[in-house]
């Protein structure tokens, strides 16, 4: 095999199959799936940077063998889960429970509302190894709750 046909081959493999996917999806398609593909990376709910650092720390952490902390997995589940991404995220603390092998994650920090308090609590109560989630948030700007009498 000669040294211009290595250097052509991928081009002329990449232009064919463009070609063949282009006549079976036809050009609108083909350049419909390229906007949808470029709206999403201008909507993404991070930076092209935070998810390569993620990705290189995942593959880093799986080589080693290493299991990330409750903690990091709660935060990691708070910045992703689709109803708390986009909220201010809390301070997270993890503490052995008391009443058998698991977890009991602390939240402390601030929220705009009593909705994003309970979408908060209940994503890291989902997380594997969580028992129990001690809810400490405090809503700002909110009246503090009437004493019972």
């Amino acid at each position: 095999m000669s040294l211009t046909r290595i250097v052509v081959l991928p081009f002329d493999t990449a232009y064919k199959l463009s070609r063949s996917t282009t006549r079976a999806l036809g050009y609108r398609r083909v350049a419909l799936i390229g906007v949808g593909v470029g709206v999403g990376f201008l909507v993404a709910p991070v930076s092209g940077a935070d998810l390569r650092r993620r990705v290189r720390d995942e593959i880093g952490r799986r080589r080693a063998g290493t299991e990330p902390s409750v903690e990091e997995r709660v935060r990691q589940h708070l910045q992703q889960a689709p109803r708390t991404w986009h909220l201010p995220q809390p301070e997270v603390v993890a503490v052995a429970a008391p009443e058998g092998p698991g977890w009991e994650v602390v939240l402390a920090g601030e929220v705009a509302d009593v909705s994003s308090r309970r979408d908060l609590e209940l994503a890291a109560a989902s997380v594997t190894g969580v028992l129990r989630v001690d809810n400490r948030l405090r809503v700002s700007g909110a009246s503090p709750a009437p004493a019972d009498a």
